[in-house]
């Protein structure tokens, strides 16, 4: 008879303690690199709370630091007595409001949507279309036939740049004037003021002399004041 056996693999000892340690090394791998991964969602959970705490802080710094005040706003649909927001010069973008003095959270109107805002009938904000051909709502500082406005586009006074590790100081955002007459709007420029202020100043020989002879930098260093001295010449 042939030999009929076939050939079977051979288990030994080593075999199977050799498989023990696969197996034990899997599990290892397996549950060290959970472990990873919860440590992992628990930094992102960590940083997630951190963060959002910063953000609460600020928002609730922000809405603490925002101060509403008795007055009037008149918009192109309605006028409404409300507390709004105190701002220093200017209103742009939009407009915050509350009703009652206790409300948590203030509504909002679009600045663009606004046509005067009055406290106590003394500081008046009107809309004005500014330099940038936007509307906004810009305090009123001369009262009478002309009126004054001064607005600044930057909030800060000038800009910081870094090149090379060098801070370099640029020039501060320049001041922009505007002149109201009979709801006629005049920028004021070193090139087109004088042309604009024989418009504004008229039937008045003192300023027709003013207008010819003063600086662009003198005109607008005291034009308050000389708005006012106008203003007080017109209504005698």
């Amino acid at each position: 008879m042939g030999d009929s056996s076939t050939s079977r693999p051979v288990y030994s000892q080593y075999n199977f303690v050799f498989l023990e340690e696969v197996e034990e090394n899997e599990n290892f791998f397996f549950i060290l690199i959970k472990k990873l991964k919860i440590q992992m969602l628990l930094k992102r959970f960590i940083i997630i709370l951190f963060f959002s705490g910063i953000t609460n802080s600020l928002f609730a710094q922000i809405l603490m630091e925002r101060t509403y005040r008795w007055g009037e706003m008149i918009t192109q649909k309605d006028t409404i007595q409300c507390y709004l927001e105190e701002r220093e010069n200017k209103y742009s973008n939009k407009v915050r409001y509350k009703l009652k003095s206790d409300d948590k959270r203030p509504l909002k109107i679009k600045s663009a949507n606004m046509v005067q805002i009055k406290f106590n009938d003394e500081e008046i904000y009107d809309r004005i279309n500014n330099v940038q051909n936007e509307f906004v709502l810009l305090k009123r500082l001369t009262s009478g036939p002309v009126r004054l406005y001064k607005e600044n586009l930057n909030n800060d006074s000038s800009t910081t740049v870094a090149l090379g590790g060098t801070m370099i100081y640029a020039r501060p955002t320049p001041d922009f004037y505007y002149l109201v007459k009979h709801d006629q709007i005049y920028i004021m420029s070193k090139l087109t003021f004088r042309e604009s202020l024989k418009k504004i100043f008229t039937n008045n020989p003192e300023f027709e002399k003013l207008i010819h002879e003063i600086k662009y930098r003198e005109f607008i260093n005291n034009i308050e004041e000389i708005v006012n001295d106008y203003n007080k010449m017109a209504s005698n």
